[in-house]
């Protein structure tokens, strides 16, 4: 969002029906705001009689919010998105604002109606998750390290970039957060000055079959006036900006999806700007709990490792063998 200012505030409640106001007269298709008379915050779409029948076809339940067709007295007809509680309607401008932008720089309507509607079910399953829908801090945080991890191999460009989006498995729950074919990569960050340890969240997260394994460590300063650095809004902004590809970005988007994350203003704030980065080789006489030295019957382990006591592991070279 670009404002605080939500675009339902400038339209006036109507005594009945709704009251709309074009969003973007330069867009190939009419999406409108618009506010009911009973004050709920609307999107519209205005849609021919031939996409009628493509519209019932439409089978998505959003969590508080109310589609259908709607006919205007003045005979136009709309495909209607309707937020039952204004409560949430930072998030609900969110998802218009994305169906906005994703149908933007398509000619067809039929084509746009297929778009908005796998957009439709992406926001379906992040408005479907129960209880936390915000990112914590320390989520925020690593999600930001291993966007900057990303944005770093696009601008050296060791593998291809289909290839880098592939080998992304954080957001899928793989063992670690990078896995190419030759090697595997965790990402740890820390903020603080002070802070010299990392947390490890499983006994398989620092073990691989591959060939190697790295821990890659970015030491974080953390801004919350953004007088300094980047959101995770702005990485997230810059890397579809290097993608390009209208391929690209939907698989990156889907990445996305997997981490819980959807650009609201919550992820506006903090900034956080890289002091410095550490590789690590983990590998024989690394200090790690990983399956089979653990003794039986302990699971679920998570512990701290103490940086200072890994500084002989460094890794100076590139993780692809490179200067």
């Amino acid at each position: 969002m670009t404002s605080d200012t939500l675009p339902w505030e400038r339209l006036e409640r109507p005594e009945e029906g709704f009251s709309i106001l074009r969003i973007d007269p330069s867009h190939p298709h009419d999406f409108f705001w618009g506010k009911e008379s009973s004050g709920k915050y609307l999107l519209l779409l205005e849609i021919e009689d031939a996409y009628e029948d493509f519209i019932k076809t439409i089978e998505i339940s959003l969590k508080g919010i109310k589609t259908d067709l709607r006919l205007q007295a003045s005979g136009k007809k709309f495909y209607i998105l309707a937020l039952q509680s204004n409560q949430n309607a930072d998030i609900f401008c969110r998802l218009c604002e994305d169906l906005v932008e994703s149908t933007k720089t398509i000619g067809s309507k039929l084509e746009a109606l297929k778009k908005l509607v796998s957009r439709l079910k992406r926001w379906q399953q992040f408005l479907s998750k129960e209880g936390k829908r915000i990112l914590s801090r320390p989520e925020i945080q690593g999600l930001f390290s291993e966007l900057k991890f990303l944005e770093e191999c696009i601008e050296k460009k060791p593998v291809e970039k289909d290839v880098l989006l592939d080998s992304w498995k954080g957001p899928l729950g793989g063992a670690q957060d990078f896995i190419f074919e030759d090697f595997a990569l965790e990402i740890k960050s820390v903020s603080g000055e002070h802070n010299n340890t990392v947390r490890i969240s499983s006994e398989q997260q620092l073990k691989t079959d591959l060939d190697n394994l790295y821990l890659q460590v970015f030491f974080l300063a953390e801004y919350h006036n953004c007088e300094k650095g980047i959101s995770l809004n702005e990485m997230v902004q810059i890397i579809k900006h290097k993608l390009e590809s209208h391929d690209l970005i939907d698989s990156f988007e889907r990445k996305l999806d997997h981490a819980s994350y959807i650009e609201i203003k919550e992820y506006n704030t903090p900034c956080y700007e890289i002091i410095k980065t550490r590789k690590f080789q983990v590998g024989e006489n690394f200090p790690r709990l990983v399956p089979g030295l653990i003794p039986e019957g302990i699971s679920n382990v998570t512990y701290n490792i103490n940086l200072h006591a890994i500084n002989d592991f460094i890794l100076e070279s590139s993780l692809w063998g490179d200067s």
